[in-house]
Order: structure tokens, then sequence, then C-alpha cells
């Protein structure tokens, strides 16, 4: 667990000050370290330094990994940062809407959809 909070902890200032670039690279280094596995909290650092830099594939590969690989659901949060990337960079509202319909609850999707009006 201490292990997990030094990467985090790593990943989420490097892409709070700006190096989105380098958070991104450890985050790829802790995935190579056998004896950690990120979460959630990781995946956070991870989306908001792809968001920082206009990084929307890879965005979207991490949002699928995060479920698909290691098995964590993604949190209102998490489908918050997607849904910034998503629009931040003019691509299509009906993808930001398709992450809240699959990730959020009825009330979550009220609040996502509710978005639209300012997109």
């Amino acid at each position: 667990m201490k292990h997990t909070m030094a990467w985090t902890s790593t990943i989420i200032g490097l892409a709070m000050h700006g190096d989105s670039e380098e958070a991104l690279q450890t985050f790829k280094r802790m995935q190579e370290d056998a004896s950690v596995s990120p979460d959630q909290i990781t995946y956070m650092g991870v989306l908001c330094a792809c968001s920082h830099v206009g990084l929307v594939e890879e965005g979207q590969r991490h949002f699928t990994e995060m479920r698909n690989v290691y098995g964590i659901e993604p949190t209102i949060e998490h489908c918050g940062c997607m849904v910034d990337l998503l629009s931040m960079l003019s691509w299509p509202l009906r993808r930001s809407r398709e992450i809240g319909r699959e990730n959020a609850n009825p009330a979550q999707c009220c609040c996502l959809g509710s978005s639209s009006k300012w997109l």
C-alpha cells in the first residue's frame, strides 16, 4: 500500500505542477514494477496529466485500461476528467455522454448530460 502511495503522490505532484509528460512516464515505470498496482487515485493523476497536455487517445486508453486490466470502476471524478478532456479538445459531445451513461448512476448522468448546455 505504501509503495502505491509513493508512486501515486509522485504522479499527481508532477501532473499538478505542469510536468504531465514526466507524470505519464512515471506511471509507465509504475506499471513495470510488478510489486505495485495503480488504484483509483493513481488513475485520477494519470487522467489529469492526459487532460493537461491534450492526450485524448492516451486518456481514453487509460480510462479503459483501469477497468479492463486493473478492475477499477471509474468514479464520477474519473468520468468528469474524461468529459473535461473530450470537451476541451472539441471531441463529440456524444462520446462524453457515452462515458457518463456507461459509468455513472442516474443522478450523475443528469449532471453530465446537463453539461452539454455549456459545450
